[in-house]
């Protein structure tokens, strides 16, 4: 049967394997029980349990939302940078408070691990996504404050190239992040 059960805990798809079964004398005693009253002998039994999860059910659960939190935030790059930058911090700002609370809330879920997981590291290539778009907005704004005062009189050479630039950090976050970063982080570890 596929469902198997350990000290009456049982779980579907769940395979228990023993991988050393023997006794145990306490530290000091013999394992002649006739020598000394203070001789405890106990079993031990070593084992490993496999546990397989859906994978559909968590890639809809773990890793879609974040995409979805995600969205907003690329399209932000597309918006006027000085014309719009109060629209793109805000879509920022909403998106990293998602993507925290989201990420708390399945953290909470999670035991603790020594070691990172594949949705660790693509919730850290999310993070580092929208605090890209936060920071080059609040660069935009600090240096061209001027133009984002006044974005009507701002000449159309400086907002093609505004513009061009926020493109190219549109493409290079989201396809350094994702396609090259989130891939050699994974054969790496």
């Amino acid at each position: 049967s596929s469902d198997e059960c350990v000290h009456g805990l049982c779980a579907p798809d769940t395979h228990v394997h023993p991988t050393q079964v023997g006794t145990k004398v306490y530290p000091g005693a013999t394992r002649d029980s006739s020598t000394s009253e203070s001789n405890i002998t106990f079993s031990t039994f070593t084992y490993t349990i496999h546990v397989q999860r859906p994978v559909f059910e968590g890639v809809i659960t773990h890793f879609v939302p974040p995409a979805i939190i995600l969205a907003p935030t690329l399209y932000s790059y597309l918006l006027d940078p000085v014309a719009h930058w109060q629209t793109r911090v805000s879509i920022g700002a909403g998106g990293l408070m998602s993507t925290v609370f989201f990420h708390s809330s399945i953290a909470g879920q999670l035991p603790t691990l020594d070691y990172l997981t594949l949705f660790d590291k693509y919730i850290f290539c999310v993070y580092v996504c929208i605090l890209a778009q936060l920071l080059s907005s609040f660069g935009v704004i600090f240096l061209f404050r001027r133009e984002a005062e006044a974005p009507h009189d701002m000449s159309p050479f400086l907002r093609e190239v505004l513009y061009s630039v926020s493109l190219r950090t549109l493409a290079g976050s989201f396809v350094g992040l994702f396609v090259v970063f989130l891939p050699l982080w994974m054969l790496v570890s």
